[in-house]
């Protein structure tokens, strides 16, 4: 049941656009005991689906340019590659910490980009 719950959380927070696996990870690690490759490996999997629901969702919606998401494509894939082959030669807990140190980044930038909203549109 877990599992299923898990899913349905990345699921709704990889279409929300913040990505599945800041919920997934993390989740297969804490709760379920899955060591940190497989559980970016069944991130990546998840991923494939959510990203091809998106596509179409976004096409139907005209919001693609497929202009820049191609240049994003080829670049993507490019050092996705390049990254898996760096994952794949170092140990789990370098994994969980560089995978921990990405999230808060990313957390930081989000909120800063929050405020900067908030502050320009008049909220306090």
């Amino acid at each position: 049941m877990w599992y299923i719950i898990t899913g349905i959380l990345s699921g709704i927070l990889g279409a929300m656009g913040m990505g599945g696996g800041t919920i997934l990870i993390p989740m297969l690690i804490t709760f379920f005991g899955t060591k940190q490759k497989f559980a970016q490996f069944i991130n990546l999997i998840a991923f494939i689906f959510m990203a091809i629901f998106a596509v179409i969702l976004h096409k139907k919606n005209n919001l693609i340019d497929f202009t820049v998401g191609t240049i994003f494509a080829v670049f993507g894939a490019i050092f996705a590659f390049i990254a898996s082959i760096v994952a794949s030669k170092l140990n789990g807990k370098t994994l969980k910490t560089i995978f921990g140190v990405f999230l808060i980044i990313i957390g930081i930038f989000q909120l800063k980009t929050t405020i900067k909203k908030h502050k320009k549109e008049g909220y306090k």
